[in-house]
């Protein structure tokens, strides 16, 4: 059963337009080698380091906020 983690980046990864593939291309072009398959794991596992999710979110155009909620 997929982890709401996984949930939320899968939604955002298709509205990018953007493949899982070739997200992870770009994203090895500059960082440690990775595979889908390594990356939907820690997903699942919600194992997955924060400057991994920024990079990713990068890649398919956003950027994470961290937002004051209000009272």
């Amino acid at each position: 059963m997929p982890s709401e983690l996984q949930k939320l980046f899968k939604s955002y990864l298709a509205l990018s337009g953007k493949s899982f593939t070739n997200v992870i291309e770009e994203y090895n072009q500059n960082n440690d080698a990775t595979t889908v398959s390594n990356i939907n794991n820690k997903l699942a596992r919600e194992t997955i380091k924060y400057n991994e999710i920024v990079k990713l979110a990068d890649i398919m155009g956003y950027d994470i906020q961290w937002v004051k909620r209000d009272k």
